[in-house]
């Protein structure tokens, strides 16, 4: 899914509570640049495994077809 153009559906910026909900169509590994490590990932309200490197600022995950949220703070998830 690192084609991801063509695999979001929508996406919105929380600023408020750090978060980046996304709609996506089809599955598997996710990913996405963030300038700071997330605190956690989020799938449909559990707390999913990911990894970031550093380096990069790239964040990777796996998932199926849902709502997720990408998230810096804990607020608002």
């Amino acid at each position: 899914m690192f084609n991801a153009g063509d695999a979001i559906e929508e996406c919105a910026v929380d600023a408020t509570a750090a978060a980046v909900p996304l709609r996506v169509l089809g599955c598997g590994r996710f990913g996405a640049y963030f300038s700071r490590r997330p605190a956690r990932c989020v799938l449909d309200g559990a707390d999913v495994g990911f990894t970031y490197d550093g380096d990069t600022r790239r964040t990777c995950l796996q998932w199926s077809p849902r709502w997720i949220n990408l998230s810096q703070g804990q607020t608002g998830l």
